[in-house]
């Protein structure tokens, strides 16, 4: 289905009856239909929000309406920034200017080529990504959710590499006692020269 147009919904709505109406809830709006269409598009509806249409032979709701509802699907994410990157988390901003964007939650999928595919669920427009592999090449896809967390929007990815785990190399080392001479107080100092 494209976003932001439910030409389906009235096509099911319609069926075999003789319907002449179809009413968005969410835009209060009515608009009307013959018999012999078989759809209407309802077009230049807001990404993300919540549709109920209904029909009825003469725009009342008067007996047993049938309807259908259904989210239109959110705008892609945009700006996605990666901050803070480690051995093993980074984290990941981003920006969706829907006015329904209030009410969404993100997946974020998590992909690379040594490690099984994983996701998060997060209901603001950030996440840490912990539990990463250190110098490991990272994918992170974002998918906008609707407020019935399945309806999907198209996603963003951005890729990054999360930081190497130092290598120190050891110069020389101090000689300590012997582990049977030593007390609980004693340690072993390395010293980088």
């Amino acid at each position: 289905m494209p976003h932001c147009c439910s030409t389906l919904l009235c096509h099911i709505l319609k069926g075999k009856t003789t319907a002449t109406g179809c009413c968005v809830v969410h835009t209060f709006s009515t608009m009307q239909f013959s018999q012999q269409q078989q759809h209407k598009a309802v077009d230049n509806q807001a990404h993300g929000y919540y549709y109920c249409m209904y029909k009825s032979a003469d725009n009342k709701t008067e007996g047993d309406p049938n309807s259908a509802s259904i989210y239109t699907m959110p705008s892609p994410v945009f700006n996605i920034k990666v901050s803070n990157v480690s051995t093993d988390k980074v984290s990941l901003t981003w920006e969706n200017k829907d006015a329904a964007a209030f009410e969404y939650s993100y997946r974020v999928l998590i992909e690379n080529k040594t490690s099984p595919t994983g996701s998060v669920t997060v209901s603001a427009r950030e996440a840490v990504i912990a539990g990463l592999n250190p110098g490991t090449f990272y994918n992170f896809t974002i998918f906008p959710l609707a407020a019935d967390n399945k309806t999907e929007g198209d996603p963003n990815s951005v890729s990054i590499c999360t930081s190497q785990v130092k290598s120190e190399r050891v110069v020389s080392m101090n000689k300590a006692l012997p582990a049977k001479e030593r007390k609980s107080t004693d340690y072993v100092r390395i010293e980088e020269q």
